[in-house]
Formats: C-alpha cells, sequence, structure tokens
C-alpha cells in the first residue's frame, strides 16, 4: 500500500505473511529508500517492522524516513519529534554495522517475532551477510533457504534486498535473471521486484520503474509500474498528471527549486502539491486539484480549505 496511499499494485497483490521477496537494482537505483517506503507503510497500518541494514546505521535510516514522511527536504525538530512518537512501537532496528553472519540473523528474527510481535523483516542486503562470498553460490542458496523458512515458520514476510549483475550500461533493463549471485535467490523467493532507473533529464518522463515480475501466489500479478522521485522527500511516487502539471509550473514560471516541490498523487490525504518553506514564501497557497467531468464546486473547495491549515486555499479544476 506504498507509493502514494493507495493501492500501488491495484488489489491484485500483497506482501502476505509466510512469504520472502527480492527486490534488486543496481547501485543508486533507491533500494533503500524503497524499501523505507514500503516500512513506513506497513507502518501505517499498524504491522511491526524490523530493520537489519548492515549497510546503513540506524540514525542514517531514521533521519531518511523522518524526511520521508514528513515530506520535507529539511525537517522540522515537530516533524522529527512526531515521527518519534508515531514510530514507537511499530518500527524496530538492528543495530549492527559492516555484516551480520546468517545465524545471528536468524536469531534477531526469532527473538524479534517472540518478543516483539514483528510482522515485516527487511535484510539490506545480501551483500553485507558475513560468511557468504558473492561467488559462494550455495552459501546464498543456503542463505535464501534459510531466511523463507524462517519467514514460513515464524508467519512473517521477508525482503531481501539485493544488487544486480553489472551490464554495460545503468540503463539497461533488469530482468528477474538480473539478480546478482546464485539462480536459487530468484527460485526460491516468492516475489521478485525489480527497480532500474530511467536517468530521463525530461521531467515529463518516470525516473525509475518497478518492475513486480513474480509473484508466485497471485495469479496475473505480474506488471511494471513508473515511477517519479521527489527528491525533496526522498519518495518515489506515481504519476497523477495534474499536480504533476502544476508543480512543474510553480518549478518553471515561478523559479522554485525542484527539490523544494512534491507532486502528490490526487485521492491521497492532504495537499496535492507539497511546498517546503522556501517555495511556500513565492506560492502562498495550498493547492487542491480536481481532474473530474463531474465536480461539486463546493465540495472541492470546503476540501481545500479542510486541507490548507494557514495558507490561503486555491482549487484547480481540469475537465
Amino acid at each position: 500500500d506504498c507509493l502514494g496511499g493507495d493501492s500501488l499494485f491495484k488489489e491484485k497483490f500483497r506482501l502476505a505473511p509466510g512469504e520472502t521477496s527480492v527486490v534488486c537494482g543496481i547501485n543508486g537505483s533507491g533500494k533503500s529508500l524503497l524499501a523505507n517506503m514500503l516500512v513506513l507503510s506497513a507502518g501505517s497500518q499498524n504491522y511491526r517492522c524490523l530493520i537489519i541494514s548492515p549497510e546503513m546505521s540506524p540514525r542514517a535510516s531514521i533521519s531518511r524516513m523522518i524526511r520521508q514522511s514528513s515530506l520535507q527536504a529539511s525537517p522540522s525538530l515537530d516533524a522529527a519529534l512526531d515521527w518519534a512518537k508515531w514510530s514507537d512501537e511499530r518500527i524496530w532496528l538492528y543495530d549492527q554495522y559492516g555484516s551480520v553472519n546468517p545465524g545471528t540473523i536468524y536469531a534477531v528474527m526469532q527473538y524479534a517475532v517472540h518478543e516483539k510481535l514483528i510482522d515485516l523483516v527487511v535484510i539490506d542486503s545480501l551483500m553485507t551477510v558475513g560468511g557468504v562470498a558473492s561467488d559462494d553460490w550455495n552459501g546464498q542458496k543456503d542463505f535464501m533457504c534459510g531466511i523463507a523458512n524462517a519467514a514460513r515458520g515464524l508467519n512473517i514476510h521477508v525482503v531481501l534486498i539485493t544488487h544486480a549483475r553489472k551490464s554495460g550500461s545503468d540503463t539497461d533493463r533488469l530482468t528477474r535473471w538480473s539478480i546478482s549471485g546464485s539462480a536459487d535467490i530468484s527460485n526460491r523467493a516468492d516475489n521478485i521486484f525489480l527497480l532500474g532507473r530511467t536517468f530521463e533529464q525530461d521531467p515529463h518522463q518516470p525516473d525509475a520503474y518497478l518492475n513486480l515480475c513474480k509473484a508466485r501466489n497471485f495469479d496475473g500479478a505480474e506488471m511494471e509500474l513508473d515511477l517519479w522521485l521527489d527528491h525533496a522527500s526522498m519518495n518515489y511516487h506515481r504519476d497523477s498528471e495534474l499536480p504533476r502539471q502544476i508543480g512543474m509550473a510553480i518549478i518553471q514560471i515561478v523559479g522554485v527549486n525542484p527539490e523544494d516541490v512534491e507532486s502528490r498523487s490526487m485521492g491521497t490525504g492532504g495537499e496535492d502539491i507539497i511546498l517546503s518553506s522556501a517555495a511556500r514564501k513565492k506560492v502562498p497557497y495550498s493547492i487542491e486539484c480536481k481532474n473530474q467531468e463531474s465536480l461539486n464546486v463546493w465540495k472541492a473547495f470546503r476540501q481545500a480549505v479542510t486541507n490548507c491549515g494557514d495558507h490561503t486555499p486555491l482549487l484547480v479544476i481540469k475537465k
């Protein structure tokens, strides 16, 4: 249910308990960013989450999640305190930097489930699993089977972050065979997500794609989605044409920094255009977007007033 508030996969797919998912992408594609979004989404649905990330310190992970959840490039102290209160009893982080051996990972997962009632575990990444070399395919197979067995035995969902094999270009399309390492990683996984970057310079074109190329227990769920990256909040989001057009107009006409403007999907709660404090000085409005053939204007305006806070409500209608 992440990336825009409503169902990302149109009711066709869910992260189910007892399953293991693999998220694969090249360096810099945003795998950890996406994993944080999954955790924040799960937490908002009152699921308990554990992050095991030897790649990133708890402080760095928390800092990024505050930025993602607050939708602010530079979160305020209030935003950080609000996140700390909200995340209590929702999100845990295992504090070990560098690498973690498989036995420790299994033990931490069991402890987290029995003592903290964890529902979702994110392991970031396979590269940081100690004692399993990049060319140790049998070791990778054993580890993959180990976490898959743990997911099933503990009735939790486990997400494993992996790297993609090196190719001729960063823009080469990924397939399930792009996962670096043993083929048994993809064979044993219940679900496989491929996150690729397009590195497009045209802001109207997607920055990335998310390909659900395997969904063992959800027939017909395989699909590919175009994503845009909001650099201010470090969130991926789907295209929402009208808010994005307005956001681009604010950037191009008013001269606001692109990192200070985020266009959100229509239908999600709150404002459709998120502005930083710097952008708000130039555009002192709270913007509500409607793109409908039939519309109750006064009801739409009341919604704009509800979301405006201390700012002037501005309703934009496109037929």
